[in-house]
């Protein structure tokens, strides 16, 4: 119980962090087509 309960843990916070991630990969790519396109 306590082994499952620390990989579902485990996976939310690499979740979150691949999220955190992704989300700034995204808003750096916006920004340089912005500037490539201006």
């Amino acid at each position: 119980d306590t082994v499952f309960s620390g990989k579902a843990r485990g996976m939310d916070a690499l979740l979150a962090r691949v999220t955190v991630v992704f989300a700034i990969l995204f808003g750096v790519i916006t920004i340089i087509i912005a500037r490539l396109s201006s």
